[in-house]
Order: C-alpha cells, then sequence, then structure tokens
C-alpha cells in the first residue's frame, strides 16, 4: 500500500496521508516531481511511457510521479530518476526549475544538465517503454502532433526558461546554472505529498527542499 502526503492550497503539509488511488475532495493536494535531464547540446530527455499503463499508454512524457509518505520533494525527485530510468544524482545536482499548482496536486519541476548515453540508462520496465534525446525544436513538433504530452505554454515556459536561459535561447549553462550565467538557488522549505505523470498548468511556488532528507534516512 502506497501513501501520500496530503497538503494544504499553500503547499504546505496537513498531517494526513491518503492511499494512492484513492479520490481527492476539493483542498486536498499532494506532491508531484517532474525531472528534466538537458545535455551539453541543449538536448531533453524524454521517455515513452508503457504500453499496459491505464494513464496515457505509449505516451512521450517527461520523467516523474507523486512523492510517497515522508519524502520531499528533491528525494521524491532523485528516487524517480532512478526508478525510472537508472540515473543516480547527487542533491546538488538537481537544480529546483518552479512550482505549478493544479486541481489536486503541486507539481515541482527540476534540471538535471548531464550528458548521458542512451545505452547506460536502465528502464524501469513497468513504466517505461523508451527513451530518446530530442531537441527543443522536436520536442515542440512532438507536442503539436500530439505524441508527447501537453503540459500547457506556461509549463514548457517555464522549462526551456531554465534550460535555455531568460531569453529561451542558446543552450550551454554550467550545472546549476542557467545559460545567462545566473545561479538558480535550490527552495528552502519542505514540501511533501508518487505517479500522476501528467501535469497541468497553474499558480503557486511553495518552496520544497531536502531539509530533513539525511536526517531521516532518506533515499541517497
Amino acid at each position: 500500500m502506497e501513501l501520500w502526503d496530503l497538503l494544504n492550497e499553500r503547499g504546505e503539509p496537513t498531517g494526513n496521508t491518503m492511499v494512492r488511488g484513492e479520490r481527492l475532495r476539493l483542498g486536498q493536494y499532494h506532491l508531484v516531481v517532474h525531472i528534466w535531464a538537458a545535455d551539453s547540446r541543449g538536448r531533453l530527455l524524454i521517455q515513452r511511457r508503457a504500453d499496459h499503463l491505464a494513464l496515457m499508454p505509449g505516451v512521450w512524457a517527461v520523467t516523474g510521479g507523486s512523492a510517497i509518505h515522508g519524502e520531499d520533494s528533491l528525494t521524491a525527485a532523485r528516487r524517480e530518476l532512478r526508478e525510472e530510468l537508472g540515473i543516480a544524482a547527487r542533491p546538488e545536482e538537481l537544480e529546483f526549475v518552479g512550482r505549478l499548482r493544479r486541481r489536486n496536486s503541486f507539481s515541482d519541476l527540476w534540471l538535471l544538465r548531464r550528458d548521458i548515453a542512451l545505452q547506460e540508462l536502465t528502464l524501469q520496465k513497468e513504466e517505461v517503454a523508451d527513451a530518446r534525446w530530442v531537441t527543443r525544436e522536436e520536442l515542440e513538433a512532438m507536442v503539436r502532433e500530439k505524441t508527447f504530452h501537453n503540459y500547457g505554454r506556461p509549463y514548457f515556459e517555464k522549462v526551456f526558461r531554465a534550460v535555455y536561459g531568460s531569453d529561451g535561447g542558446e543552450p550551454g549553462a554550467s550545472p546549476g546554472k542557467p545559460a545567462g550565467g545566473q545561479v538558480r538557488q535550490a527552495p528552502k522549505r519542505a514540501g511533501t505529498g508518487r505517479r500522476e505523470a501528467e501535469l497541468c498548468p497553474g499558480n503557486g511556488s511553495a518552496p520544497p527542499s531536502e531539509a530533513n532528507t539525511r536526517k531521516r534516512g532518506g533515499m541517497g
């Protein structure tokens, strides 16, 4: 049985939990994480969801899922990367992009800057059928063709700004920095609340953190 932590409308933990699959009531939220990997050429790593999944079968999407009980945002992001693609990321490698709110979830976006050969990936067969690198132009074409899930314009603007800089221009930023060179600080406060892969854009910027990850004995 998988438990999710419930959040209030401000993205703060309520101290209550729910069982995965239960219906969320109005005003109840849980935490979802999305992790975008970008290489030194500015390409983005995407994955195709397994054909047998009930939600969005066979659709290309981003790596991610729902945080489980007791996880903060960063811990959940590192776990999803490791489980779905076999990528072990250090906490300092992940850059917090921002938070979006939808009807029943807060969606935290993370960015990993790393050159990764596809043959180095270990796909989670239960969730992931394939993975590939795409350019921004290829991704935008896939969205138009409806082969990649459309998370909404504000969502993609936030991702592209993080990867390519404030003007959405050329790639090539160093780890932890956008293309313009300004360090993007990770948020300080913890958020809580696993797989709900589709996210819709919305409001909210409550900051997640791994402040208590090591103290809790979180994922290493």
